[in-house]
């Protein structure tokens, strides 16, 4: 049986399957885990984490994680980006996770997404052009993580420091243990 999770993330596999969004990435630990559903993309020097988990009732919200920057010396300096961030930021959030005893910290931009815009999306009634509209703006939302993996993970590398995400699926584990942390 397909969980909704699974429903989800294979929509948003499809919508990801088009020029410029990144090469697809699997992520095994997904067939072993049956409430949860997702994938990874990589685009430039980011790795994007999609990832749907059906343990409540109802709809699962989705999070689109990118991780920008592994390793990032001065944690102080990253939480200072990171705040000037959010505080310019309308979509999305921005967060590091530190390593006190390494006296380092990973960078993530994430946008969540509410289950209930993917009941309508996927299980309608609705009305004429909600599919379009709905999944255009989702769509926006995976570009918006694409684009700011690449570019936002090259700015936070050059003005602090730090290395890129794996683009692979230990990469995407990693990701995966911040995000959902």
């Amino acid at each position: 049986m397909t969980t909704p999770a699974k429903r989800v993330i294979e929509t948003l596999h499809t919508m990801t399957e088009r020029p410029g969004m990144g090469t697809i990435l699997s992520m095994p630990l997904f067939d072993r885990i049956g409430t949860s559903a997702g994938f990874g993309l990589v685009s430039g020097n980011g790795l994007i984490l999609v990832h749907a988990d059906n343990t409540g009732p109802g709809w699962p919200s989705v999070l689109i994680a990118c991780g920008l920057a592994l390793d990032v010396p001065e944690p102080h300096a990253v939480l200072e980006w990171v705040n000037a961030k959010n505080r310019g930021s309308q979509f999305g959030k921005y967060y590091c996770a530190i390593a006190r005893d390494q006296n380092l910290a990973a960078v993530v931009y994430e946008h969540n997404i509410w289950g209930g815009h993917f009941e309508g999306l996927l299980d309608g009634p609705h009305a004429p052009g909600t599919f379009q509209r709905t999944g255009g703006w989702i769509i926006g939302l995976l570009k918006d993580a694409s684009d700011g993996a690449r570019d936002l993970g090259a700015e936070v590398i050059s003005s602090l420091g730090g290395r890129p995400f794996p683009p692979d699926a230990n990469g995407l584990f990693t990701l995966f243990t911040i995000a959902a942390g």
